[in-house]
C-alpha cells in the first residue's frame, strides 16, 4: 500500500485506504501546507510518463548551453557554471525529455556526478538527481536547493553532504526519499533555519541505522509528514531539540519503522498540528514515546479532519510512562496523551524535567572549631523531576557536611558543594579558625555541708543561697 504525502513518493503498507484532507483557509488562520489525497496502490513504482511533466523540464536556454554546463567523462557526469532549471532533469530514460533531450548523455550510464566549484542551480532542482538507477556517488555540492534532490537513487550507498551550503534552502521535502541502499548520511552540519517543508525527507532510507538530526532548526517548518516513514533499520530517534510550533502535518511521520524502539519528542510543541493520522502506525518494536507538557492534540481534535483512530496502530510493544500497555481498541487521540495510570491511561511517557540550576543560601561561612552552620539549596525549576542534592566536602578533615549541616573539625578552609544528579552545582567556602580558650572557673566550698559552687570568670555577680542564709560574692 502506498501513501503519498503532498507530492512526494512514499512506499509502505500502512493502511488499505488513507486520505489526507486539504486544510482550507477557513479551517486555519495562517498558511497551511496543502496535502493531496493519498494514493492507494499495491506496488509503488518510480514516476511513469503520465506522472512526470512533459513540458519545459529544462529551460529553453538549456538547448543552447547544455554542452557548456554538462560534461560526460566515461561514467562521470560533470556539472559546471550556471545550470538551468533542473526539475526532473535526468528522467530521459522514461521518455520524458529532460537532459537527454538536449544532450547525448544517457542517464542510465551515469554512475558518478561531480559538481564543479562555482556551479549554481537554477530556480528549481526538484527531483534533480532522482531515479538515476546506476548512480553510486555525488560530490562537490555548492549553492544547490534540495527538494527531492536525491530521491529514488536505489544504488546510492554513501552520501557525503557535510559540505553543502543549505542556509537559503526553504524546501527539503523528499530530499533523501527512497534511497534503499543508503548506509551513511551525515546531516549534522545542515543549516535548516529557513526550511518550511521537511515532508518525506528521509522516507524509506531502509539501511540507515542511525540519524542525527539534533542540530536541526525547525522553527519555520510547516510540514513533517512522512519525514522518517519506512526507515526500516532505525532503532531510536531524538527530536528533543525540534521546535514544532508551526508544524501543521505529522501525517505518517514515523510510520512503518519495524525496529524503531524509542522516540524522544520532548522538545516538540504540537499546538498547531492538525494532521496526526498514522503518525506512529506499524512500529511493532516501539516501546517508548517521550513528550513534554508542550504535547497536545487540541488542534487535531478541533479540526475534526478525521477520527485519527490509527495513530498507534500496530505499536504492540508500546507502554506508557505509568505502565499502560498497548490497547488495540485505543489507537487514536483518546490515548494520545501522557500516561496517567488507570484514571487517565495513555500511550505516551512524560519527559524528565532536568535541573537547570542550584543555588545556596550562603557562598561563604566562617566557623570556629566545633561550630556548625546549615546550608540550604534551592533547585530550579520547581518541577524538576529529580531535585536530589548531594553534599560532598573537598576536605572532610577540616569540615564535614551531612544533609546541608556543616560542622567545623579543624583549622583550615574547605569547599562544601551542593550537586544535582545532572551535574549542576553550587559551592560554599567554609573557613575554620581556632576555638576560644576555655574560660577559667572559681570553685568555692561552703562551710555548710561541704557544698561546692562553680563560677565562670565572666560571671560578674553570683548569689549563693544557703540553708541558713545567703551571701553575695562578687
Amino acid at each position: 500500500m502506498l501513501i503519498c504525502v503532498g507530492s512526494h513518493i512514499c512506499r509502505g503498507d500502512i493502511a488499505d485506504t488513507a486520505i489526507v484532507e486539504t486544510v482550507s483557509a477557513e479551517t486555519a488562520d495562517t498558511d497551511v501546507p496543502e496535502v493531496s489525497d493519498a494514493v492507494s496502490t499495491e506496488d509503488a513504482e518510480i514516476p511513469s510518463e503520465d506522472d512526470v511533466p512533459d513540458e519545459d523540464m529544462l529551460t529553453d536556454e538549456a538547448e543552447y548551453n547544455a554542452a557548456d554546463r554538462f560534461e560526460m567523462n566515461g561514467n562521470t557526469l560533470i556539472l559546471k557554471g550556471q545550470l538551468p532549471d533542473m526539475e526532473y532533469a535526468f528522467l530521459g530514460h522514461l521518455g520524458q525529455g529532460g537532459l537527454s533531450y538536449y544532450t547525448n548523455i544517457d542517464p542510465d550510464k551515469i554512475k558518478r556526478i561531480v559538481i564543479r566549484d562555482g556551479a549554481k542551480a537554477g530556480k528549481t532542482v526538484y527531483f534533480m538527481f532522482s531515479y538515476l538507477q546506476n548512480l553510486t556517488e555525488i560530490s562537490g555540492f555548492e549553492h544547490l536547493d534540495m527538494s527531492g534532490m536525491f530521491a529514488g537513487n536505489e544504488n546510492l550507498s554513501v552520501r557525503d553532504v557535510a559540505g553543502i551550503d543549505t542556509g537559503n534552502v526553504e524546501d527539503m521535502s523528499g530530499m533523501f526519499n527512497y534511497l534503499p541502499a543508503l548506509t551513511s548520511l551525515d546531516v549534522k552540519s545542515f543549516d535548516t533555519s529557513k526550511v518550511k517543508d521537511m515532508s518525506d525527507m528521509f522516507a524509506y532510507c531502509e539501511k540507515r541505522t542511525e540519524l542525527d538530526v539534533t542540530g536541526f532548526v525547525t522553527a519555520d517548518v510547516r510540514d513533517m509528514a512522512g519525514m522518517f516513514a519506512g526507515c526500516a533499520a532505525l532503532k531510536s530517534l531524538s527530536l528533543q531539540s525540534f521546535d514544532k510550533s508551526q508544524v501543521i502535518s505529522m501525517f505518517a511521520m514515523f510510520s512503518d519503522c519495524p525496529v524503531l524502539e524509542t522516540i524522544d519528542m520532548s522538545g516538540c510543541d504540537t499546538s498547531r498540528t492538525m494532521h496526526m493520522q498514522y503518525v506512529f502506525a506499524e512500529c511493532p518494536a516501539l516501546k517508548t514515546i517521550t513528550v513534554s507538557d508542550k504535547w497536545t492534540t487540541a488542534a487535531a481534535e478541533a479540526a475534526m479532519l478525521s477520527t485519527e483512530t490509527d495513530m498507534f496502530r500496530g505499536c504492540t510493544s508500546l507502554k506508557g510512562g505509568a505502565g499502560t500497555v498497548y490497547d488495540s481498541a485505543h489507537t487514536g487521540l483518546d490515548y494520545a496523551r501522557i500516561d496517567g495510570g488507570t484514571s487517565a491511561p495513555g500511550h505516551l511517557t512524560a519527559a524528565k524535567v532536568p535541573v537547570t540550576s542550584v543555588t545556596l543560601n550562603k557562598t561563604t561561612a566562617s566557623l570556629k572549631v566545633g561550630g556548625t552552620v546549615t546550608l540550604k539549596a534551592t533547585v530550579k525549576p520547581d518541577n524538576a523531576t529529580d531535585k536530589t542534592v548531594t553534599w560532598p566536602s573537598d576536605k572532610p578533615a577540616v569540615a564535614t557536611v551531612e544533609n546541608g549541616v556543616v560542622k567545623a573539625v579543624a583549622i583550615g578552609t574547605a569547599k562544601i558543594t551542593a550537586s544535582t544528579s545532572n551535574g549542576k552545582s553550587a559551592v560554599c567556602t567554609v573557613t575554620v579558625t581556632a576555638a576560644p580558650p576555655a574560660k577559667p572557673t572559681v570553685i568555692i566550698k561552703t562551710a555548710f555541708g561541704g557544698r561546692t559552687v562553680q563560677l565562670n570568670c565572666d560571671d560578674k555577680d553570683a548569689e549563693i543561697y544557703y540553708q541558713f542564709g545567703s551571701s553575695n560574692i562578687t
